[in-house]
């Protein structure tokens, strides 16, 4: 429900970024990416139109990827072309600092292949060229996972529908620090 997501967003007194998910667009239902970034911006003074951003704090840049489909909702994400050349776009401007990405759909497997991200061989050979890309967050699972893979450290969030706990993310890259730890619920 848009607008009571919406509407929950107006009561955050904290900056927030919105990420899409596969259950957030469907144009069929005249909801597609535009009109929803279009609500969110109702809500969150300044968010970015469009569902791949840039944002920056301190000595880090998080990079948002959009791996939902416009037109139909689906289990599976993907991550094409169109996602794969702005990131290499944003990954080469931002090759001097260091990179978090925020994204809805995990480029690990899964045991469910249902939920797995399609074709994620092409996203990974373009993480591959840039070293400076440390972290890598993602939700659908619903489960709460953790691994380091080529060089990245992959944090899968458990599910916030759940409503048992929401994970809390430090980093600090001059000292190498990457924890997480789940807080939860009262």
């Amino acid at each position: 429900n848009l607008d009571y997501f919406v509407y929950l967003l107006k009561k955050v007194h904290k900056k927030t970024y919105v990420l899409l998910g596969n259950s957030d667009v469907l144009a069929s239902n005249g909801i597609d990416k535009k009109y929803y970034f279009k609500k969110i911006r109702k809500a969150v003074f300044n968010h970015p139109k469009n569902p791949n951003y840039v944002f920056k704090s301190k000595d880090c840049v998080f990079i948002t990827m959009d791996g939902s489909k416009q037109y139909f909702q689906s289990s599976n994400g993907y991550y094409g072309n169109q996602e794969l050349l702005w990131l290499s776009k944003e990954l080469e401007k931002y090759k001097n600092k260091n990179v978090v990405i925020l994204q809805h759909f995990p480029l690990m497997p899964t045991k469910s292949k249902w939920a797995e991200t399609s074709k994620p061989e092409e996203y990974i050979a373009l993480l591959k060229k840039y070293k400076n890309v440390r972290v890598i967050v993602s939700g659908h699972y619903g489960n709460d996972f953790e691994t380091k893979a080529g060089g990245i450290y992959h944090i899968i969030t458990e599910s916030y529908s759940k409503n048992s706990a929401y994970k809390v993310i430090e980093l600090d890259f001059s000292k190498d620090y990457i924890a997480t730890y789940l807080v939860k619920w009262k």
